[in-house]
This record gives C-alpha cells, sequence and structure tokens, in this order.
C-alpha cells in the first residue's frame, strides 16, 4: 500500500512539472521578437503563400517548355456499328447490310525543326523562373518590412500606453490631495476641478492608446496569419538600434540597392524575358519540319477471321515528313510579333520606372534618417527642460505660490513632449531599419 502511494506521488509530481514546463515553453512562444516574428510571417503570411506558389507553376512551365522537345506517342481504338450502304474497311466494297467494324493506330511524331522556337521557348521560361524567384524574394521582404512596421508600430503603442498611464496616475496622486483639501475648503475649488477635470482627460488619452495598442496587435497578428484570439506579446528592441553610424551616401546607397534588391532584378529578368520572348515570335516566320510514324489496322464484321488475325492481316506502317511553309495566315504572326515588340518597350520602361522609384526611395530615405535624428535630439533636451519646469511648477503648485493653471499647462508640456519623444525614438529605429534594407545590412 505505501508503495502505491508513493508511486502516485511520483507520477503526479512528474505531470506537474510536465505541464509547468509546457506552460513555460507556451509563455517564451507567446513572447515574441521581432526576428520571431518575421520568421513566423515568412512561413505562414498568405501573400508569402501565394508566391511561393507561383514558383511551384514557374517550374512547371519550364519543365514542359524542355518536354517539349520529346517526341508524341498516341494510340486510339474505334469500334462502330453501321447499317445501309456503307464500305467495308478491309475490302473498299459497298456493302448494303448491318456489319460492325473497327480501326486501331498508334503513330508517334517529333518536331525536327520549328525556327528553334521550342528551345527559345526554354530559354523564357527557364528566365521567367528566375524572374518569379526574384518576385518572390521581393514578396519575402515585404512581408519583413510590413513586419517590422507592424512590431514598431506596437511597441510605440504600449510605451505611449505606459507613459499615458504613468501621467495619470501622477494626476490622481494630486487629485487625491486636491480632494482632501477640497473636503477641509483649504484649496480652491477652481484649482480642485480643473485637477478633475484634467484626470478625466488622462483616463480618456489611456483609453484611446487602448484601442491604438489594441489595433496595432491585432494588424500584427494577421500579418503573422494566427488563429482569431492569439495573444501577441512582443519584445522590446535593443537601444543598439539607437547607434549613430557614418552617414550613407546617396550614390552609394542606391547603386548597392539596384544591385541587390530583388525587385530590380526582377524587373530586369522580366526585360529580358519579354527579348526572348519576341525571338520566340518571329520564330513563327521560318518553315517547320516534323516526322512522324505509325502503325495502322481494321476490322470487319464480315471477315470470317478473329479480331485478333485480321489485325494482323490487315496491318500497316508509315513514315511521313510535313514541312510546313507559312505563306499567309491572316497576319498573325506579323501581329503577334508586334505585341511582342510593345511588351519588349513595356518590360524596359518597367524597369527603369522601377530604378527612378528606388532613387527617389533611398534618397527620402538618407533624409528621413538624418530627419529623425535631429528630431530625436532636439526632443531629448526639450523634455528635460519641460521635466525641470514641471519640477518647478509642481513645487510653487503646492507651496501654493501658483494656481493650477499654469502648474497643468507646465505637466502637459511635459507629458506632450514625451510622447512625442517616445515616438520620435521608434521613428528612428525605423529609419534606420529601412538603411539597413537598402544596404543590405538588415540581420532579419
Amino acid at each position: 500500500m505505501k508503495r502505491y502511494h508513493l508511486y502516485s506521488f511520483t507520477l503526479i509530481s512528474c505531470l506537474c512539472l510536465v505541464f509547468s514546463a509546457a506552460r513555460s515553453q507556451v509563455a517564451d512562444v507567446d513572447t515574441l521578437s521581432l526576428e520571431q516574428c518575421i520568421a513566423l510571417a515568412l512561413q505562414q503570411n498568405i501573400n508569402a503563400q501565394q508566391s511561393r506558389l507561383l514558383i511551384e507553376q514557374a517550374e512547371i512551365d519550364r519543365r514542359q517548355a524542355w518536354q517539349n522537345q520529346l517526341p508524341s506517342l498516341n494510340a486510339t481504338l474505334g469500334h462502330s456499328l453501321s447499317q445501309g450502304r456503307r464500305i467495308d474497311p478491309t475490302t473498299n466494297q459497298y456493302i448494303e447490310r448491318r456489319f460492325t467494324a473497327g480501326n486501331q493506330n498508334i503513330s508517334s511524331s517529333l518536331t525536327l525543326f520549328d525556327g528553334l522556337g521550342t528551345l527559345r521557348n526554354i530559354r523564357q521560361q527557364a528566365i521567367a523562373l528566375q524572374a518569379t524567384e526574384m518576385e518572390n524574394n521581393n514578396v519575402q521582404d515585404q512581408v519583413k518590412l510590413d513586419v517590422m512596421l507592424a512590431y514598431v508600430q506596437l511597441l510605440t503603442a504600449q510605451d505611449m500606453l505606459k507613459q499615458a498611464e504613468l501621467n495619470a496616475a501622477v494626476t490622481e496622486q494630486k487629485l487625491n490631495q486636491a480632494t482632501i483639501q477640497h473636503e477641509k475648503g483649504a484649496i480652491n475649488p477652481g484649482d480642485y476641478y480643473d485637477l478633475k477635470g484634467q484626470y478625466m482627460a488622462d483616463q480618456t488619452a489611456v483609453n484611446d492608446l487602448l484601442i491604438s495598442c489594441n489595433n496595432s496587435r491585432v494588424a500584427l497578428a494577421n500579418l503573422l496569419n494566427l488563429p482569431p484570439g492569439s495573444a501577441v506579446e512582443i519584445r522590446p528592441l535593443g537601444e543598439e538600434l539607437l547607434a549613430d553610424p557614418q552617414p550613407a551616401d546617396n550614390v552609394q546607397l542606391y547603386d548597392y540597392a539596384v544591385n541587390t534588391l530583388p525587385a530590380i532584378r526582377a524587373a530586369a529578368l522580366r526585360a529580358k524575358e519579354a527579348s526572348v520572348a519576341l525571338k520566340v515570335a518571329r520564330s513563327v516566320y521560318f518553315p517547320s519540319l516534323k516526322v512522324g510514324a505509325g502503325f495502322e489496322s481494321n476490322y470487319s464484321g464480315n471477315e470470317n477471321l478473329s479480331y485478333g488475325r485480321q489485325m494482323q492481316n490487315n496491318l500497316g506502317r508509315y513514315l511521313q515528313f510535313t514541312l510546313s511553309i507559312p505563306l499567309l495566315n491572316g497576319l498573325t504572326t506579323r501581329n503577334n510579333v508586334a505585341r511582342a515588340k510593345l511588351a519588349v518597350s513595356n518590360a524596359e520602361y518597367l524597369e527603369e520606372n522601377q530604378r527612378n522609384a528606388l532613387r527617389q526611395q533611398t534618397d527620402r530615405a538618407i533624409f528621413d534618417l538624418a530627419l529623425a535624428k535631429d528630431s530625436y535630439n532636439n526632443l531629448v533636451e526639450e523634455s528635460a527642460s519641460f521635466s525641470a519646469s514641471y519640477r518647478i511648477a509642481e513645487i510653487r503648485f503646492e507651496a501654493g505660490d501658483i494656481d493650477s493653471v499654469p502648474f497643468l499647462i507646465a505637466k502637459n508640456k511635459m507629458d506632450t513632449t514625451n510622447a512625442r519623444l517616445l515616438i520620435s525614438k521608434y521613428e528612428w529605429i525605423m529609419r534606420q531599419l529601412m538603411i539597413d534594407y537598402y544596404s543590405g545590412n538588415l540581420q532579419f
């Protein structure tokens, strides 16, 4: 009996440890870093998954283009029941009674020459596959950028919520003191109601930031394609992202980005694909040569021989060469070539447009980063000044030297500046991440 109790105690203890470890692992998974969010999004995001399907489709098209070089092989088997005046397939004579007939055929054909259209199509589909892979990489980059933006927005909302709750707590403390004084008639009623109104305003700000925080969390969960109701908790970013590296050069940043970003490389490959597609369209101008071979036989119900014997007796073989020379086909080939030329021009314009857009983006990224750093440094000094001013106003208000109006003005200035400082901090981080993306230093 004692051994049974010992066994039960050991089993329950093990189960408790396993349950505690499982809860600890779930907690760790629920608290995600930026790297984990990006990895999860690349795996589960709908856009990323659809992009991978396009790669599989492009691979099928490339494989089909290569397999078009293989010969065709087809077999047919037919059987008919006829009545009235018909031709017997075995004797080629008319008969006027009901009979059955059948035919069998196995044929194969191979294209010997088609103006190099098949080979050029193989090259076109290979380039299309490379372009699709680059476009998939670009989709992944966009997912990364979207996750980074949503992550930083959620961090901003969370920190601003904490700041707003702290502001409300300070106001509540002052209001509690004023309430006691108000009940004793030791405070100006106007000061008391000013503090009460300020506390209600702080609570409203907290509620607004709760909504903003929830919206940011839902947006991040949507990017990660998490199930409904999933609670997303994230970790703060390291302060090393606020480092002050040497300012990037506009020309160097653009040159590096244009040679490495998948969007530009995909546009260049699409232009190359369009150029090869033009050659494919022109190959139809040339004659095509095909060789074909096959076996065929037939069967007639009028014969007294068996089905197998008739197949052997009526077996025929053939070998044929077919030369097809395009002369006039409604100018279809000419119009297809004209469309292919327009596609080449359009692809070149798209590539140039991508380069111009990238040049604007890199120039703006450098300018925005410099402005974000300058704004942050200014707000640090501004916050320190308004904090000192608030402390002076607080001492004077508690001493009765000033009323609630200058005190609340000083407090609101400090609170507003601290909120702007938080926003500026995360804006600097986001601008720095964009520079890292364009320069290839993004570590995610």
